[in-house]
């Protein structure tokens, strides 16, 4: 008998051995409880037998044999979980009672229970009995039980240690996926400086990592406070194209309140009701799942949509912080483009009010190189037409005697009348002050409809700048008029200082070179007047002696009117009768036709000579029909056999 009882026992060690090696493969935790019962079957003699283990949020039978009720589960509760903490070892029948619910006793009686532990935590539980006509269960099957308790606790402990692990070791595998993807992203998106070519990047990027079937991006339009879609992708269209502008109702701040908002969640969809008063047509057209801001503290830049998933799985919590993380990506990367946008338009503002210093400085340098009045209006039209981009404009001198003022540069404005009264600003021009007309109904009211009419092309405004020179009382030279201009506004202040600059820069050489001319009258010696006195005394004493007299027209083309010629200076020294009318014309009256040779020997391809003889080119000579100008035609005499005249030139 003691050997037959401890040949049994034998077995059942060499049972747990085997038991032993067999769990301590790598089985799931449905694979250890299905096994369990092979193992209590061959180890401990049993008529009956159900395993419980927890599915979901329900304890329910798993396997059983002997019983027959499969359809009996009771709710997971922390009390039953804590049971294996408070109450160590296996469950007696008044155990069983006392913890579970007394269904289970009813439906399940059983000897005794052993606790399928995993972590401290009640996995489930293994009730088992024995028929009454066999012997009750002694010692060695406590023994035996209880080594295959500890054995199951090892078994399913250790699944829960390596299940975690596997998820763990999954979620690190996703961060480090995320963070290359966010890397790349990052540094794909923040080498993209505009905004358009940024926007496209980042939908597909977005829809690469996420998976979304429907991906777009919504930036805020600061001026009209109107969200408008930048871009958008869709899978299951090779184009579409879309243009979708969302209008709020003040309260874009209520975008930044989340990291997302999921529409599928009515609280959320209800917030972007009240956020947009027309998503109708976005949540129609682009059927969003999740709405992503993009935005830092309150500042909303916009915000991406996502669809559903192509492969149809939801968005997970990874998901969730790799979308938020390139959402923060996606905001510096558009911060930054835009600054750089902003850097370069301000350097273009820069680089332009620089240029215009540049072309002022120029101007300036160019006023004291000025010889005449016409020369410093030629510069000022030139400043102004070339530098400043004045499409239509007069440069005007005051004329105090008569009180008009008379054009003298014209930039378009071809027709309109070279003397002008201006009477309804003359008055605040003599004050020093500018005229500022913003529209063409205020320049009609100041100049008149007739005026206004003869300035040719389109124009909205008028800018008139006085030039004057403040002494001991105010004195009005003329002023600068600005009709229309190059893609900048008469009414900017900028361009009323440049054009005020301008016109105080010029207004003392203005005044000198007035001056000047003034004195010149009365004290520089007059070559015309000269040559036209000696012209007449010397055609006098033709007819009454019978002298001949011949006329040297010698003209000098230079590069520019102010380059003087060296030969002039020379004749002028040769000759006694020479008179230099300006830097291109010199005249030389002489009694001897040979003088016309040495004039020749000595002309070069810039110099060309005209003669003329008296008698024979012309006879007589009457003042009034002579006039002296820089322009070819400078003298007119009377033909010998008829009353036209002759041009000489």
């Amino acid at each position: 008998m003691i050997e037959k009882k401890n040949d049994t026992m034998i077995y059942r060690l060499k049972g747990l051995i085997h038991a032993i090696e067999f769990f301590s493969q790598r089985f799931d935790a449905e694979q250890i409880t299905h096994h369990v019962v092979d193992f209590i079957d061959e180890l401990i003699v049993l008529d009956q037998v159900v395993v419980f283990a927890k599915d979901d949020h329900v304890y329910r039978p798993v396997r059983q044999s002997g019983y027959h009720n499969y359809d009996y589960y009771f709710e997971v509760d922390p009390v039953y979980e804590d049971i294996v903490v408070l109450h160590a070892g296996l469950f007696s029948r008044e155990d069983i009672i006392r913890f579970l619910p007394k269904e289970v006793s009813e439906y399940f009686p059983c000897a005794f229970g052993i606790p399928l532990i995993m972590d401290k935590k009640m996995f489930g539980f293994v009730l088992i009995n024995r028929s009454e006509d066999k012997e009750p269960f002694d010692s060695e099957d406590e023994i035996i039980a209880v080594a295959l308790m500890n054995l199951f606790y090892i078994a399913l402990t250790n699944f829960e240690s390596y299940d975690a692990l596997i998820k763990t070791k999954k979620r690190l595998d996703e961060k480090i996926f995320n963070l290359f993807a966010i890397h790349q992203s990052s540094k794909i998106l923040m080498s993209t400086l505009e905004i358009e070519a940024m926007c496209d990047l980042s939908t597909s990027v977005f829809s690469e990592l996420t998976q979304s079937s429907i991906t777009s991006i919504f930036l805020l339009n600061e001026d009209s406070k109107a969200f408008e879609m930048m871009a958008y992708q869709n899978v299951y269209e090779l184009r579409g194209e879309l243009k979708i502008l969302l209008y709020t109702n003040d309260n874009i701040e209520a975008l930044s309140e989340k990291e997302y908002f999921c529409l599928e969640n009515g609280e959320d969809l209800e917030s972007i009701h009240t956020i947009f008063y027309n998503d109708e047509e976005m949540l129609k057209a682009l059927k969003p799942i999740y709405i992503v801001p993009i935005v830092k503290n309150e500042d909303v830049l916009g915000f991406i949509t996502l669809g559903r998933r192509v492969n149809d799985m939801s968005y997970n919590d990874s998901n969730m912080e790799l979308i938020h993380s390139l959402a923060s990506s996606l905001y510096i990367s558009i911060t930054n483009a835009i600054y750089v946008k902003t850097i370069h338009e301000q350097k273009k503002i820069i680089d332009s009010k620089l240029n215009r210093l540049m072309n002022m400085n120029l101007m300036i340098k160019n006023i004291n190189s000025s010889s005449d009045l016409n020369h410093l209006f030629e510069i000022t039209k030139a400043t102004l037409e070339w530098s400043h981009n004045v499409t239509s404009g007069i440069l005007t001198v005051f004329d105090q005697e008569k009180d008009v003022f008379i054009i003298k540069e014209r930039i378009g404005c071809q027709s309109l009348d070279e003397t002008q009264a201006f009477s309804s600003v003359a008055t605040t021009l003599k004050k020093g002050h500018m005229v500022v007309a913003s529209s063409i109904h205020e320049v009609e009211d100041l100049f008149g409809l007739e005026v206004v009419n003869q300035i040719e092309g389109e124009f909205g405004g008028a800018l008139l700048v006085p030039v004057y020179l403040d002494k001991f009382e105010l004195e009005l030279l003329g002023f600068i008029g600005i009709f229309d201009m190059k893609d900048m506004l008469l009414t900017d202040l900028e361009n009323q200082l440049i054009y005020e600059s301008i016109a105080n820069a010029i207004a003392p050489s203005w005044y000198h070179l007035k001056q000047l001319e003034k004195i010149k009258t009365i004290y520089e010696v007059n070559s015309e007047a000269m040559f036209m006195e000696k012209l007449s005394e010397e055609t006098e004493d033709c007819r009454e002696y019978d002298l001949e007299l011949y006329v040297f027209l010698i003209d000098f083309t230079g590069k520019h009117f102010l380059e003087k010629s060296d030969l002039f200076q020379e004749f002028t020294q040769y000759f006694d009768k020479a008179f230099k009318i300006d830097n291109r014309h010199l005249v030389i009256l002489s009694p001897r036709e040979e003088d016309a040779v040495y004039i020749q020997e000595n002309l070069d391809q810039r110099h060309s000579m005209k003669q003329l003889k008296y008698g024979v080119d012309f006879e007589d000579y009457e003042p009034s029909t002579v006039y002296m100008t820089t322009a070819s035609n400078w003298c007119v005499l009377h033909q010998k056999s008829a009353d036209s005249s002759c041009c000489l030139a």
